[in-house]
């Protein structure tokens, strides 16, 4: 098995929202870090610039509040 660089990019609810934006999907500032259309969004505009889900935690607080971790990586060329 060939061996690769990979390199990684942690997110978390910041930056998920920032890139959901980018996508053209709009993000309210009461956001559930348990949504998973908002997720899919920003998931699914990092995977087109070649980027994999690596892992992810979603800490919730408390009913109101919580946040989310993804790690993500992709190849290095």
């Amino acid at each position: 098995m060939n061996e690769q660089t990979m390199e990684y990019e942690v997110l978390n609810l910041e930056k998920i929202k920032d890139k959901v934006e980018e996508a053209g999907g709009k993000v309210g500032w009461l956001v559930d870090p348990n949504d998973p259309e908002l997720l899919g969004t920003a998931l699914n505009a990092y995977a087109q610039e070649g980027w994999v889900l690596i892992s992810s935690y979603v800490w919730t607080h408390a009913e109101s509040s919580g946040e989310i971790t993804v790690i993500l990586g992709r190849p290095v060329n």
